[in-house]
């Protein structure tokens, strides 16, 4: 981990973020689970680091907990999940990009990810590999459009432009990923933990 991530992650705890690193997935993995108590309500967004690089929401339910996953019960299945996974006792998200001055940027398709994050549940676990590092904004901006967009369209199987040419052009196709707001976060929603762990490994995209 460079002096520059460890002088950023700095920056937040002072912020009041709870900031925690490890060397491993599987370490920060372990820490989740133990930190979260047995039998609470956990929520995902469509997030790759924490639902396949951590495979967060199988640990919770082997200890017990409620996990609402619109990757796991889709809307059409239960159509209320969305509001679900935004009432749960903690959120779980990861970052398209934390700026090496201070923000967690994440653009989203529907705004539910964006939502919880700014209201909802009790509380957010903001999970990141040292992959999601940029200098600034701009360069956060341009990592969501080269890397996130296309990487999540062809993770969707869609036919989006992205997919194949490697970067959002802004289509406006109603397949498109970016219909979503990007959301900046400098410090915690008043009352509710946010709490920002980071592996030294590669994680999700």
């Amino acid at each position: 981990m460079t002096d520059e991530i460890r002088s950023v992650l700095a920056l937040f705890a002072g912020r009041g973020f709870d900031v925690r690193t490890f060397e491993t997935a599987a370490q920060m993995r372990a820490a989740v689970l133990d930190a979260v108590p047995a039998g609470c309500s956990a929520g995902f967004g469509g997030s790759v680091t924490c639902q396949w690089a951590l495979d967060l929401p199988q640990g919770l339910l082997d200890k017990g907990c409620t996990v609402y996953s619109h990757w796991r019960t889709p809307a059409s299945q239960d159509p209320d999940i969305f509001r679900k996974e935004n009432s749960a006792d903690v959120f779980f998200t990861s970052c398209n990009a934390i700026t090496l001055d201070g923000q967690l940027m994440n653009n989203d398709g529907f705004g539910n990810r964006l939502s919880a994050i700014c209201y909802g549940p009790g509380e957010v676990y903001f999970l990141a590999g040292v992959n999601k590092f940029v200098p600034d904004y701009s360069a956060g901006m341009e990592r969501i459009r080269h890397t996130a967009y296309p990487k999540n369209v062809q993770r969707l199987h869609e036919k989006a432009p992205c997919a194949g040419g490697g970067a959002c052009i802004h289509c406006a196709k109603k397949l498109c990923e970016t219909s979503g707001f990007t959301l900046s976060v400098t410090h915690p929603a008043q009352g509710r933990p946010f709490h920002l762990w980071v592996a030294e490994e590669s994680m999700g995209f």
